[in-house]
């Protein structure tokens, strides 16, 4: 099970689950993960049809710093062997969504490097209010703070021109203090703001391997499909598919 080079087989197999399951092998010249199958729950839940992933590079599918994660996560699972756990956020179809990830590693008949995965839906991460009023101060602030430096600017231009008198030097650079620190008390609004946001999206977001601390037991489904992976002996590769 799960060892066939048939696609078609591999689909039936993994349609037998109802929880998200996908197939992906490993090429054994560029050492890139490509996706042979995905089952009727993955594409439902994710919004992605299995004829328009297929054999195609995980760069090819996800943005770039999303599938070099997605690439060093299934090469791990192929060099230790046991099931990898771990919470990751994917950017779908289907909107930005929070999964509970296992991956097994399955050696096929042929010796080539397969990745079986089962995945959870935990929880859709919308984009809220607080995130409108985060980007409008941004826009406030930035606003205002480019305002400054452009006074600021005038000012050293027509210093530079020779077009301020001595005696309003003074008082020139006094108005230049003034002028930069609003400016960093605009950027420090800023911070704030982003650290705010940042704190809040951290409490519903995960990415992170082996997060077993926090992540959730595993369903009656994924038990099964556990105790089927464990009963899989790769030195075993005369076994037929």
């Amino acid at each position: 099970m799960f060892r066939s080079n048939d696609i078609g087989v591999l689909r039936n197999q993994i349609d037998r689950f109802d929880l998200p399951i996908f197939v992906a092998q490993r090429s054994e010249m560029s050492g890139e993960f490509e996706f042979l199958a995905l089952n009727l729950a993955c594409e439902r839940q994710t919004g992605v049809a299995m004829q328009d992933i297929v054999l195609k590079p995980l760069e090819k599918i996800f943005p770039p710093a999303q599938a070099k994660r997605i690439q060093s996560r299934y090469a791990l699972c192929v060099e230790q062997a046991p099931p990898l756990r771990y919470r990751e956020t994917l950017d779908l179809p289907c909107g930005l969504i929070a999964w509970e990830t296992t991956l097994h590693h399955v050696l096929t008949n042929n010796g080539e490097h397969r990745v079986v995965g089962s995945a959870t839906r935990f929880s859709k991460v919308y984009r809220d209010a607080l995130d409108i009023a985060a980007f409008q101060d941004v826009r406030y602030y930035s606003s205002f703070s480019g305002w400054k430096l452009d006074q600021i600017i005038q000012v050293l231009d027509a210093y530079d021109q020779g077009a301020i008198p001595n005696a309003q030097l003074s008082a020139t650079m006094q108005a230049l203090s003034g002028l930069c620190r609003s400016v960093a008390s605009s950027m420090q609004h800023l911070r704030s703001t982003a650290d705010d946001r940042l704190r809040t999206s951290a409490e519903r977001t995960f990415d992170q391997i082996g997060d077993t601390d926090t992540a959730q037991s595993p369903s009656e489904v994924e038990k099964a499909m556990s105790a089927i992976m464990d009963m899989f002996d790769p030195s075993q590769v005369n076994v037929k598919a």
